[in-house]
């Protein structure tokens, strides 16, 4: 086989310049191509997320008006609590109140008493001289010396009881 030679043949201007400009269109052709292609998958996304907008407006209309019933029962609740409370505090310092009272009275009374015997104490002791202590002579028993029958051990154990 004979090798082959291939020669190029110049070109002329006129026809590198028709290429490139070929070259370029087609080129433009792809840009604009993708871009609607891009464009028509954005539209379609669009389409979609308004979709879900219009499927969720509905559930967020009943969860704003779930959340008002949740909101008024909950400070329905709250304020039968605070109620409920206030009853009892008052309850407790009507009965503290009454306590404070009645020990009031009762320290009154224990320091009229204590007056009154101070009084009867200061008169018996300007009146009468002191009293002389009592002194009770109890007998003792006998100590045991030494050794001696059972008999006078028991009465002596018995005499010291």
């Amino acid at each position: 086989m004979a090798p082959q030679v291939i020669t190029e043949v110049p070109a002329t201007d006129r026809e590198t310049r028709a290429a490139a400009t070929e070259k370029k269109r087609e080129s433009s052709r792809d840009i604009i191509s993708s871009m609607e292609k891009r464009v028509t998958k954005s539209e379609e996304a669009m389409g979609d997320v308004q979709e879900a907008l219009e499927e969720a407006e509905p559930r967020l209309k009943k969860l704003g008006s779930l959340k008002d019933k949740v909101k008024e029962e909950a400070q329905g609740i709250i304020d039968g609590w605070y109620e409920t409370l206030n009853k009892r505090a008052d309850t407790v310092q009507e009965a503290m109140d009454a306590m404070k009272a009645e020990l009031v009275g009762e320290i009154k009374n224990l320091i009229s008493e204590l007056l009154l015997y101070k009084n009867v104490m200061v008169s018996d002791m300007v009146g009468e001289a002191v009293a002389p202590k009592l002194r009770i002579d109890v007998p003792k028993p006998k100590e045991f010396k030494g050794a001696r029958a059972a008999q006078e051990v028991d009465n002596f154990i018995w005499g010291l009881e």
